[in-house]
């Protein structure tokens, strides 16, 4: 008897199990800081994640009301935080206010975030960082390394980032400034973006929103947009290639008046070309719908190539 009372205390205070909404309070040394890869998941509520200077992943905060597990644990370089809920408690999300929980991880490690109903900010973490959100908003402070996002249904803001960025959101807006990435690749569907940056290969795409683009100067910059406007500020540098592509949207291109390069813009099935940059003139199609404006300023080295159909394309002076 007295032994089988010894073993059941031990699977308890061994027990991954957590009371539902029980408070956390745990940490986890790390023999190698910068080679440790933190993996989140959990279902629903808050996550704010942070990066700090000790070789330790600790978390704080309290658990939903209806966790039913609470998973801690260390494998080699990888340390796993886990949330288990009911798997039928998904369509009662508004009636649980879900987890709320401060992260900590070393500066120098990766992380790798999942969530289907929860908001996360994501804070001074120098190593890879990968985000996968369903319903809700995400925040994203000064990252210097490489960094993922795939968002639905939540709005991505972005401050200070410097790495290898690539962000995909759908029904979501992204808004982001104070970054200076070397390149970027943006996509977003049904929603809108506000970028400013200093990258010097920038790739954006868009399906049925607006894309405002505060640039500096440029290598590379290419735009699709489907449904959606662009409104690009921008300068360009001596070989830079520019690519603008868009289907019932418009493209507007505000550039030095000094500007030097080779432009052809095309419209087709309705698409109108506007040129306030030089005093060359659109010329239309002899047969068809179509218009054309072909023209180079200076040395010309720089190429700008956009089309559009059943849009418009237009060229401005800073």
């Amino acid at each position: 008897m007295r032994t089988l009372i010894g073993l059941t205390a031990l699977a308890v205070l061994c027990s991954p199990l957590a009371l539902a909404g029980e408070k956390v309070d745990k940490s986890l040394s790390v023999a190698n800081p910068g080679g440790v890869r933190v993996i989140v998941e959990h279902m629903n509520g808050e996550a704010d994640i942070r990066g700090w200077d000790k070789a330790e992943v600790k978390v704080t905060g309290e658990l939903s009301d209806r966790a039913e597990e609470f998973i801690f644990e260390q494998r080699g370089n990888e340390v796993l935080i886990k949330v288990e809920m009911p798997r039928k408690s998904y369509s009662d999300w508004d009636k649980d206010e879900g987890d709320d929980l401060e992260i900590w991880l070393p500066r120098q490690g990766q992380l790798d975030y999942e969530s289907i109903n929860a908001d996360v900010l994501i804070e001074k973490v120098s190593g890879d960082v990968d985000v996968t959100t369903v319903n809700g908003d995400i925040r994203l402070l000064h990252l210097p390394g490489r960094l993922r996002v795939d968002s639905v249904n939540g709005e991505v803001e972005a401050r200070g980032l410097s790495g290898d960025i690539r962000i995909e959101t759908v029904n979501g807006d992204i808004e982001e400034s104070g970054n200076t990435a070397e390149e970027i690749r943006y996509t977003v569907v049904n929603g809108d973006m506000e970028l400013e940056t200093t990258a010097r290969r920038v790739h954006v795409s868009s399906v049925n929103g607006d894309m405002e683009l505060n640039l500096q100067q440029v290598d590379s910059l290419t735009i699709d947009t489907v449904g959606g406007d662009v409104d690009a500020t921008l300068a360009l540098s001596e070989r830079a290639r520019v690519e603008g592509s868009t289907v019932s949207g418009d493209i507007r291109l505000t550039l030095p008046k000094d500007t030097q390069a080779s432009f052809s813009l095309e419209g087709h099935a309705g698409g109108d070309l506007r040129n306030n940059l030089s005093a060359d003139k659109v010329k239309r199609d002899k047969y068809g719908p179509g218009r054309r404006l072909e023209f180079t300023t200076g040395s010309g080295a720089a190429r700008v190539e956009m089309s559009t159909i059943s849009g418009r394309l237009g060229l401005e002076k800073q």
